[in-house]
């Protein structure tokens, strides 16, 4: 499972995507490096059915957001990720 780390209670402020590639990676078991905008459940190893739970509960966490149920059946892509984060921030900032 995904644990939380540095970026985990620090609130939102500037560029979300070193964090939220880091997220990624520690919930999927890959190097940060590894992934891309074009990242997913297909392409993706270790990005499974509980590492996509994981990285939603991650997500709001790290950056004190509720990400809706609609937006988790629709996230597919690291690309998403940052859509529904950035999103997420905005309503709540």
């Amino acid at each position: 499972m995904c644990l939380n780390f540095c970026c985990a209670n620090r609130a939102p402020e500037g560029d979300v995507v070193p964090d939220v590639f880091v997220i990624a990676a520690k919930c999927f078991k890959r190097n940060p490096a590894d992934l891309t905008l074009e990242s997913s459940p297909y392409n993706t190893d270790g990005w499974d059915s509980l590492a996509h739970i994981t990285l939603i509960h991650e997500l709001e966490d790290a950056f004190n957001i509720e990400i809706s149920p609609i937006d988790i059946i629709n996230l597919n892509s690291l690309a998403d990720v940052f859509v529904i984060v950035d999103k997420n921030i905005n309503e709540t900032g």
